[in-house]
């Protein structure tokens, strides 16, 4: 079965497979696209070629030397645990663990050991994922609506200054926001769900991504009750391929599993930061100091916003509090984050006013329109750099996070028959939920931006449209009867 009906009937002859010149026309304009997404991307490295890793960066670049050097997958509390107190991991002797998840590290190590360690080459490897996203966001866009809404969003996407910039920094959100918007895409690129091997591909790809930002695996639950009550009319053929998606990202992660499982003798399903976050959020010390603006506060007209909301929580100060608990001047990697648990659940329970009031500021340090962009730039890690410049970038990113969301929103009703722009709105609800109990960070928003960029490119379409043809009315893409 073909992908859905275009969003306007009306543009049903331009976007038609029958027509040679308008696939010629696609080709190359969605080439001229990636060029462009290409070379942004290139002059953004280029211009922060003095930047340097910083925090969990460099946590990364050690992890991934050290796999290089035979030492496996490190990263543990035990480095906390048996070395005098430092905030930083970096300078402590590292223990093999599970407190990442391993896809990222691994990507950096592949890269460095085919490149003679080169950190300029995990970066050109960044841009060329970076631009592939942009393709694979036109390809989602052409399956959902049509030609013009999938050139929009592509070209939005290729333009977009924090994706721009995540390309040069060593966090993995530039290889997990590649992996779940293709995964996604093979999912969702037809109305109906893709045949066997099309599921195994999600999978495989969704397995990667939860690999590398394990929150999507507690995703998998929602996305697999929205298939079924989607594809509710074809059970029978629905029920048997989603097992056999959900099989095949269990046999992604097993290995993993089993050697935390061998490494910490018990259950770590993918990493062990998870309940470290959980209680950097959830203790008596965290947000005490909101309402009143951060001592490290972004610039004017943001200084309400912390540069790091969680800085008075760190994890030498958990392992403490775990050595109390335990009794024990040695607890384990499991003993620390069960206390982590303990005492974050605690907090909640004990507090549940504070808690709905910290549940606020972090829901707007997830979705307020400052940017890791605008961070870095003002921590100096660009370095020496002109005011105006910096001004000029930081509204740029700016007025584009805000331009995006505003149009996404206001698009919202016209395809609220989408089933597809559904599985959006859940997941962007989903992350908001485990951020408000969490903490948040913009930086945690950036892997839904793709699809909010794809919602924001159909509704400058449909704006066009009506600007061009005043009379004929834009109507959203039909919602099938049932599906197909």
């Amino acid at each position: 079965m073909s992908g859905p009906p275009p969003a306007n009937q009306a543009e049903a002859p331009a976007a038609a497979p029958s027509s040679p010149t308008r696939r010629r026309g696609v080709d190359r304009w969605l080439l001229v696209v990636l060029v462009a997404a290409l070379a942004v991307r290139l002059v953004a490295l280029w211009a922060a070629s003095d930047s340097r890793p910083v925090l969990d960066e460099e946590l990364y670049l050690v992890r991934a030397n050290a796999l290089l050097d035979g030492e496996g997958y490190v990263g543990s509390f035990q480095s906390w645990v048996r070395h005098p107190y430092s905030p930083s991991m970096v300078e402590l002797k590292q223990y093999p663990g599970a407190y990442q998840p391993p896809v990222y590290i691994t990507f950096l190590a592949g890269v460095l050991a085919l490149t003679g360690r080169s950190l300029l080459a995990i970066k050109l490897a960044q841009v060329l994922l970076g631009t592939a996203t942009v393709g694979i966001l036109y390809w989602i866009g052409r399956s959902w609506f049509d030609r013009r809404t999938a050139l929009a969003a592509a070209t939005i996407c290729a333009l977009y200054p924090n994706l721009i910039a995540f390309t040069h920094y060593l966090w993995s959100e530039t290889v997990f926001v590649f992996l779940l918007t293709l995964g996604m895409g093979l999912l969702t690129r037809r109305r109906e769900l893709p045949g066997w091997a099309g599921m195994v591909g999600v999978g495989l790809f969704l397995g990667l991504a939860a690999l590398t930002r394990s929150l999507i695996l507690y995703f998998v639950p929602v996305l697999v009750v929205w298939a079924l009550v989607v594809h509710r009319r074809q059970w029978r053929a629905t029920v048997p391929r989603i097992g056999l998606m959900i099989a095949v990202i269990a046999l992604v992660i097993a290995p993993w599993t089993v050697r935390n499982w061998s490494i910490h003798g018990g259950l770590v399903l993918v990493e062990t930061n998870g309940p470290f976050n959980l209680w950097r959020g959830n203790t008596p010390n965290a947000y005490r100091v909101r309402p009143k603006p951060p001592a490290e506060s972004y610039r004017p007209p943001f200084e309400s916003i912390p540069l790091m909301p969680v800085v008075e929580q760190w994890a030498p100060d958990l392992v403490a509090q775990a050595k109390q608990m335990c009794a024990s001047t040695q607890p384990s990697d499991l003993e620390v984050i069960a206390c982590a648990r303990q005492l974050a659940w605690e907090c909640i329970r004990n507090d549940p006013a504070g808690f709905a009031r910290r549940a606020g500021y972090k829901i707007v340090d997830l979705w307020n329109p400052t940017s890791f962009l605008m961070r870095r730039m003002q921590s100096g890690a660009y370095g020496p750099m002109s005011p105006r410049w910096e001004s000029a970038i930081a509204w740029s990113a700016v007025v584009s996070y805000g331009l995006v969301v505003v149009l996404a929103l206001a698009v919202l009703w016209r395809v609220r028959r989408e089933p597809r722009v559904w599985l959006v709105v859940l997941l962007v609800l989903f992350v908001t939920l485990v951020h408000a109990v969490v903490f948040g960070l913009s930086r945690f928003r950036l892997p839904l931006m793709p699809f909010i960029i794809l919602l924001g490119g159909h509704a400058v379409v449909m704006a066009l449209h009506r600007w061009t043809s005043p009379t004929s009315r834009l109507e959203a893409p039909p919602s099938p009867a049932g599906p197909e």
